[in-house]
C-alpha cells in the first residue's frame, strides 16, 4: 500500500478544540443526577429534586472549568533541533497559561511517541524535558503536542492538539570507517593513484612546458630549453586533496517501512491517527535507509582526512560540504520514490572528482548506464560484480570489502 505524503503541510486538527467530554465518573454522576431530578419531579419530592438539579448544575460547572483551562493553555517548543539517530537528544515541551489559569495539564509529544507528562499549572509557565535516543532519520516541519485536562473533579476531560511550526534535523545513524584503500583512486597515465595530479606548487616532478610570460626563472627546465632551443618550464604536481562525491540511490517504491520484516505502514491518514509522525521527508525502504549510514559513514571519513566532499542523491542537487552538521543536514532531508533516481545525475559531478555510489537493489535498471570510473558501493547482495565494487557490511560496526574477484550472497554475508 502507497502513501502519497504532503511534504510541506501539517495535519489538520483531529480534536474539536477544548470540547469536554465526560469521562466514566462524568457519565455515572450525570445519570444519577438525571434520576434524582426525574424522580424529584415525577414523585413531588422536593429533596430528590434539589439533590439532582444540584448534581447537574456540579457536572455543568465542572465541563465549563475544565473547557475553560484548557482553552488557557498553549504550548511553545524549542524551534530548531540537531541530533542523530542513536544519539539522546533533548526535546523541551513548556506549558503556558494565561494569568489566574490553575490545574493540572497532561502533555504529550505526538511526533516521537513520548510518554505524557503531567504538569501542573500555578503560575504563567511550566516545563517538562525528555531526553530521547531516537531510531528514525528525517526532517520535521512541525511538532504535535497534546494537552489534555480533565481538572477540576475528573467527571469531564477536554484534549486540544497544538500544531506549531518546527524545523528538527535528524541524521542518519553513523559508523567510524575508514575509507579503504584504493577506493577514490583513478588511472593518471597508467599509473593508478589515490588522487588525481593537479598542477602547482609542490615538489614532485609532474611535466614540462613552453615558457609562458608570467613563470618564474627558477621553474625553466634548463636541460630540455637547450635541446629545443626554446625556453621549457617544469610542471610541479599540487599537493592537493582528494575529491569525492558520495551518492546515493534514492530510487525506491513509494513505501514506508519500520523493520526489515515489517509490513508497510498504513495510509497516511491512519498512520496520523495509530502511530508517531513520520518526518516531512520521505522515507525508504530498508535498503535505501541503510544505503544512508553507509553514505553518511563514509562522507564523515572523508572530511576527517581533510578531503573535498560533495554529497548527491536523486532528489536533492549536488552539495559541497565542510561539517558533519551539514552532512547529517542534507542526508536527513533526502527524499526517496520513483521519481528519484540518483545515477542520470552523476554527470554533474566535478569533472576531477571521484564518484562513490552507494547503491540499492532498485540500482539494477541503470547498472549498464554507469561510468565505468564509479566506484560501486553494495548494500544488499551484488548481482552482478563489475570492476571498481565494494560491498558495505553493517553489524555492531560497518565494514566495507572490496569485491574484485569474490562472490557474494545473502544479506550481509560474503564468501569468498
Amino acid at each position: 500500500m502507497s502513501a502519497e505524503r504532503d511534504h510541506g503541510s501539517p495535519p489538520k486538527n483531529r480534536y474539536p478544540t477544548g470540547v469536554p467530554f465526560p469521562t466514566g465518573r462524568g457519565f455515572t454522576m450525570i445519570a444519577l443526577s438525571a434520576l434524582f431530578f426525574i424522580v424529584g419531579i415525577l414523585g413531588s419530592n422536593y429533596l430528590a429534586t434539589a439533590v439532582g438539579a444540584a448534581g447537574l448544575a456540579f457536572c455543568t460547572g465542572s465541563a465549563i472549568a475544565t473547557w475553560d483551562l484548557i482553552r488557557r493553555v498553549d504550548v511553545r517548543r524549542d524551534l530548531t533541533i540537531r541530533g542523530q539517530v542513536g544519539s539522546p537528544i533533548p526535546f523541551r515541551v513548556e506549558v503556558v497559561a494565561e494569568r489566574g489559569a490553575k490545574g493540572a495539564v497532561i502533555a504529550k509529544d505526538q511526533n516521537f511517541g513520548v510518554h505524557p507528562v503531567l504538569l501542573g499549572i500555578s503560575g504563567e509557565s511550566t516545563d517538562a524535558t525528555w531526553l530521547l535516543r531516537l531510531t528514525q532519520r528525517g526532517y520535521w516541519n512541525h511538532f504535535r503536542t497534546m494537552l489534555a485536562t480533565s481538572v477540576p473533579a475528573g467527571l469531564f476531560i477536554a484534549k486540544k492538539e497544538v500544531v506549531t511550526e518546527a524545523d528538527v534535523v535528524i541524521g542518519p545513524q553513523t559508523y567510524h570507517v575508514d575509507i579503504p584503500e584504493g577506493m577514490g583512486s583513478v588511472t593518471w597515465s597508467g599509473e593508478v593513484r589515490t588522487t588525481p595530479p593537479r598542477t602547482g606548487v609542490g615538489i614532485d616532478f609532474l611535466n614540462i612546458r613552453e615558457y609562458r610570460p608570467g613563470d618564474r626563472v627558477r621553474r625553466i627546465h634548463w636541460r630540455a630549453s637547450a635541446r629545443h632551443d626554446e625556453l621549457f618550464v617544469k610542471e610541479m604536481e599540487h599537493e592537493g586533496r582528494l575529491e569525492l562525491v558520495v551518492a546515493v540511490e534514492t530510487l525506491s517504491p513509494r513505501l514506508y517501512w519500520v523493520t526489515e520484516s515489517s509490513s508497510k505502514y498504513p495510509s497516511l491518514p491512519e498512520l496520523w491517527v495509530t502511530t508517531p509522525a513520520l518526518p516531512t521527508t520521505g522515507l525508504g525502504d530498508v535498503w535505501g535507509e541503510r544505503a544512508l549510514v553507509v553514505a553518511a559513514s563514509l562522507s564523515l571519513a572523508a572530511l576527517e582526512r581533510g578531503h573535498t566532499v560533495y554529497l548527491l542523491s536523486g532528489s536533492q542537487v549536488m552539495r559541497r560540504v565542510r561539517s558533519r552538521e551539514e552532512v547529517m543536514d542534507y542526508w536527513a532531508r533526502t527524499n526517496f520514490g520513483p521519481e528519484f533516481p540518483t545515477v542520470p545525475k552523476l554527470g554533474s559531478s566535478p569533472k576531477r572528482a571521484s564518484t562513490i555510489l552507494v547503491s540499492t537493489p532498485h540500482t539494477r535498471p541503470y547498472f549498464q548506464a554507469l561510468d565505468e570510473s564509479v566506484f560501486l558501493v553494495f548494500t544488499g547482495a551484488p548481482e552482478p560484480v563489475r570492476n571498481r565494487s565494494w560491498y558495505a557490511e553493517i553489524t555492531d560496526r560497518l565494514t566495507v570489502y572490496p569485491l574484485h574477484g569474490r562472490k557474494a550472497y545473502g544479506e550481509g554475508r560474503l564468501a569468498g
